[in-house]
């Protein structure tokens, strides 16, 4: 088990948390990701409790502590119910919908062994999903596993360890830390 606050990487002199001055090694590289995670995160293309979910799923596989202390907040409100979030790590026993089900084992087999996805899955998600929200998910599953370089180097430190903190998106897809969560 890691440290709470191990850094392993010698991080550039400056302000800013562990993860934003990490960037500074490679500006061009980290601005060009997160276009690309901002890109995937749009609101739009897949509804927001499914994106969450997703979310959550990447950050519990990953073990990044930022994702797993962080919750959507959309118009000031969670946009997944804590009781839900919380069904996440052990999903197939939880009393969770179908489509919410087949969404985490997509996720699941996309971030582990892509080329092994089955049929009995692929035929799942084409019943519950629309060709354009599949692609969301597959992006927004590559956007939330960007934290792997974070959680590799233990710069996965949330913005605030003793609660909850809310995850703000822009209309871009763009994201900011919100208030910390009751």
């Amino acid at each position: 088990m890691r440290e709470a606050l191990e850094v392993r990487l010698p991080l550039p002199v400056g302000a800013g948390v562990p993860a934003v001055r990490a960037a500074g090694y490679r500006p061009e590289l980290a601005r060009s990701l997160g276009e690309l995670h901002a890109a995937a995160v749009q609101p739009g293309a897949l509804d927001p409790q499914t994106s969450e979910l997703v979310r959550l799923r990447c950050a519990i596989w990953h073990q990044c502590r930022v994702c797993k202390s962080l919750r959507w907040v959309a118009d000031g409100e969670r946009v997944l119910d804590e009781s839900d979030a919380e069904k996440v790590a052990d999903y197939e026993r939880s009393d969770l919908g179908d489509r919410q089900k087949i969404a985490l084992r997509l996720t699941d087999a996309f971030m582990t062994v892509p080329g092994d996805i089955s049929a009995e899955l692929r035929h799942q998600v084409r019943q519950y999903f629309s060709d354009g929200e599949v692609v969301a998910m597959l992006l927004n599953i590559i956007a939330w596993t960007q934290q792997k370089l974070l959680v590799s180097f233990a710069l996965d430190i949330p913005p605030d360890a003793s609660a909850l903190t809310g995850l703000v998106f822009d209309e871009t897809g763009h994201y900011s830390f919100g208030e910390a969560l009751g």
